[in-house]
Formats: structure tokens, sequence, C-alpha cells
């Protein structure tokens, strides 16, 4: 009886063994949804547009983007988590996914590192702080100044309580002292029109929603967020520059894939994106964004959205925001 219970489970193994790898050798057979949890035009959905093209094109398969938006990500990240992992359902997402929600949300419907693993992370997107045309500042130390004078009459936008713009902000309150007040909009696309119309009068943001009223001569950068200067900008100055050391924030794009989705399908699904963000075309597209194209494997990914994780802890609780 025990041996052939033993050979049963042999076969069972065998079998799945073989259906299992049957699937990644003729991955894709079918249509593959990218799930990304931002409105149309925000910078993950341009990355996801751009990215789906390509792959669509290599694999001879539709690739498209489906967009649920909603509570910082964590609609399409549940949505995803939830899936069938067969390789056909990912999630395009930035770092709220995996780090700032969890510290966020007193109960996420999903638990990202139970439920979720990294495929790719294609690289950092930049938090610009921005201000409408009509603030008197052309530098951090500008703005750092005529808000102190203002004495607690302006106010900076956001893409919602806890976003990373919100967060941002409440980073650059702490380490110069001055006061600004908080007025959350419902995603970057609201917040970029109300820049743009000088309902508020500073945001951190990044450089894709905002690039309208930029051109318009609506808005103005005044410097970035990340360690050093981007390349695309490189007259900008870093908000560090401006007199706050250690000043950091940018935002890890990236795909992940349902907890259980196989090995070989998402290491398939990796190299492609990897092309596909390093070809010319797509690089130079985000290049002109302000980002930073460096993929890195699921295994270093990983590492990278563990250490986000501790950064944003931190950073959550000194800007206060808590959603229930």
């Amino acid at each position: 009886m025990a041996t052939q219970f033993t050979a049963a489970v042999v076969v069972s193994l065998l079998t799945l063994s073989s259906s299992t790898g049957a699937s990644a050798q003729t991955f894709p057979s079918q249509p593959i949804k990218l799930v990304v949890g931002s409105s149309p035009g925000a910078t993950p959905d341009v990355i996801a547009r751009l990215v789906a093209r390509k792959l669509s094109d290599r694999w001879k398969v539709q690739v498209y983007v489906e967009n649920r938006t909603g509570a910082s990500g964590t609609l399409a990240s549940d949505q995803v988590a939830k899936s069938a992992p067969d390789g056909y359902t990912f999630l395009l997402a930035d770092s709220s996914s995996w780090a700032i929600n969890p510290h966020l949300y007193k109960k996420l419907p999903y638990d990202p590192e139970r439920d979720l693993v990294p495929v790719i992370q294609f690289g950092t997107l930049p938090m610009f702080l921005m201000a409408k045309e009509a603030v008197p500042a052309k530098t951090t130390q500008d703005l750092i100044v005529h808000a102190r004078k203002a004495g607690g009459a302006m106010t900076y936008g956001s893409a919602g309580n806890g976003s990373i713009h919100h967060i941002s902000a409440e980073l650059f309150k702490s380490q110069t002292g001055v006061t600004l007040m908080h007025v959350p909009y419902r995603g970057v696309g609201p917040l970029a029109v109300a820049l743009m119309a000088g309902e508020v009068d500073v945001a951190f943001m990044g450089y894709t929603s905002a690039e309208p009223g930029i051109q318009a001569g609506k808005i103005k950068m005044l410097a970035v967020g990340t360690d050093k200067r981007v390349a695309s900008f490189p007259d900008l100055p870093t908000v560090a520059e401006g007199g706050l050391p250690g000043f950091s924030m940018y935002a890890s794009v990236g795909i992940l894939a349902p907890k259980g989705t196989p090995a070989d399908i998402v290491a398939k699904v990796h190299a492609a994106a990897a092309a596909a963000v390093m070809s010319a075309d797509i690089r130079g597209r985000l290049f002109a964004m302000g980002i930073s194209v460096a993929p890195i494997n699921p295994a270093q990914f990983d590492t990278s959205m563990k250490a986000e994780r501790e950064k944003y802890a931190k950073l959550v609780k000194l800007s206060g925001a808590k959603v229930d």
C-alpha cells in the first residue's frame, strides 16, 4: 500500500513538473494583462504602455494595460495578488505598493511580501520639487525663505494622503521647519492640474504629469529629490544641495507577479522586459522623464524592496499619515 502511494506521488509530481515546463516552453500563448494602479498619463502608466507595446511585438500576443486606480495602488496590487499565478497577470507599480502602503494602512487586503513576487525593477523615478509660476522662488533656499515669510499661508499638494508626494513634502517640512498646509488630491493627474492652475503653491512630483504645465510656463522645477543630479536635467540642483543634506525621495518602478508564478516564466518576462526598457527608443523616452534606467533581477529587486520598506516605515511615521 505504501509502495503504491509513493509511486502515485512520484507520478503526480512528474506530471506537475512536466505541465509546468510545458507551460513555460509555450509561454505566452494568450493575452497578458499588465495591471497599473495609476491613472492614464501618470508615469507608471506611461512605462507600462511602452513596455507592453514592446512585449506584444516580441511575443506576437497582446500585452494590454488595465488601469485599476484607487487607494494608492492598493486595489491594483490586491487584484494581482489574488490572480491565478499562471503568468498571464502582472502588476506594474511603484514603491507605494510594496514599501509605503504596508505602513500606511492598518490592514491591507494583500501582503506584498507573501502574495507578490518580484520580476524586474526598471529604475528610479525622482520626485522633483516644483512650484507654481507665481511663487517668487528659483531655488530650494528661495522657497524656504519665502515660506518662512509667509507664516503658514503657503500650501502644498499631493496625490493623496500617504502618497510619496505627501511624504516627500512632510520630510521637507521636518528638515526646514517651514509651515505648509497639505492639500490632498485624488491622484497625480488632478495634482498636476491644480499646481498648473495655481490652486496650490508647491508639490513634489514626477516630471511626466507636470510636463504640460512646465512647457506652458505655469510650473517651474526648483530641485530634484535624488541623491545626485539627474543626467536629463544636469543644471537642476538636488534638494540636498539646496541646504537639506541627506534629503532623498524617489520611487522605484517595477513589475511583480502573483506568488506561485513559475520561476521560468518569471525569468522569461524579466529578460523580455529588461530588453524592452533598454531599447534605444524607450530608454530615450524614460531619460527625458528623468528616470534612471537600471534593470535589476528578481533577487536584487527583492533586496531593494526590503530596504525601501525599512526606509518608508520611518518616513510614514514622520508624515503622520494613516488610512483606516
